[in-house]
């Protein structure tokens, strides 16, 4: 199993930099690191740049082989270094983690890339029973080509995307529920939102069944950024529309605010450029 740990974040949250934080005599990095490598056969640290490798490189005890930099001609954050791994590192069948998390153990792992992994999806991630995704624990299969790299170079030069664009954006996603697994939904919590009944880490109540998003063709996503780059903003709204009614029916509330924010983002774009729909 390949493994990589999304540490590029910029900790804006959190008094320093949370990743060197000490837990249980250990700097959260290691823990995540040494879990991790229990169950991955590769591991690879996503990184923001050439200084957070040798910082980290230095802390683990890490050469430059083992670190992927973010390509910022994939914009940043999170979805910069998948992309950076998918395309640039040529990644797939590969496990993406986030690194903040003082309760991951081993056995997490293995269930998670298990249950992702089984789906035979192109992409997959979890999803609470509100609907919200953990979409930083991201299985990726494959199947993105070089075209969709030349459009998010183009994307992200004008728009921050997300993680969950990946979901959007393959012929097939899976979406499964944390209900199903054994896992302690708190193994899910990261350094910033420890409290299991925030909005932002909800109890993982009753078990909803696997969703699964098919699609024959294009993504709607990518047809709505092709329609937008090329000056045609009407029909890449409607697009959007038709893909947060999907995500509506399906259940899926952090797409449909998500595909919400695109038709916002996209028309203010094409006002403040003086157009219209």
């Amino acid at each position: 199993m390949i493994v990589v740990v999304l540490a590029g974040g910029r900790s804006t949250r959190f008094p320093g930099n949370k990743l060197l934080a000490k837990i249980d005599g250990y700097r959260l990095i290691e823990h995540v690191y040494r879990e991790a490598g229990r169950v991955a056969d590769v591991i690879y640290l996503s990184v923001s740049d050439a200084r957070q490798a040798a910082l980290y490189g230095e802390v683990l005890g890490l050469g430059g082989k083992s670190f992927i930099v973010d390509d910022p001609a994939f914009g940043r954050g999170p979805l910069c270094g998948m992309l950076t791994s998918i395309f640039r590192k040529g990644l797939t069948d590969v496990l993406f983690i986030p690194a903040d998390l003082p309760y991951l153990r081993s056995e997490h792992l293995e269930e998670v890339a298990s249950r992702l992994s089984s789906l035979k999806a192109q992409a997959a991630t979890l999803m609470w029973p509100n609907g919200r995704l953990e979409s930083l624990w991201m299985y990726y299969r494959g199947g993105l080509g070089g075209d969709i790299a030349e459009l998010y170079r183009e994307v992200t030069r004008r728009f921050d995307r997300r993680p969950t664009d990946i979901i959007r954006i393959v012929g097939e996603a899976a979406l499964y529920p944390i209900g199903g697994l054994r896992v302690e939904p708190l193994a899910f919590c990261d350094l910033d939102m420890l409290g299991v009944g925030s909005p932002y880490r909800p109890a993982a109540r009753g078990q909803v069944e696997t969703v699964v998003i098919k699609r024959s063709g294009t993504a709607p996503l990518i047809k709505a950024f092709r329609a937008f780059l090329a000056g045609n903003v009407g029909p890449a709204v409607e697009v959007l529309l038709a893909e947060l009614k999907e995500y509506l029916e399906l259940g899926v509330s952090q797409l449909v605010r998500q595909a919400a924010l695109d038709i916002a983002t996209f028309t203010r774009a094409s006002w403040e450029a003086g157009g219209t729909l």
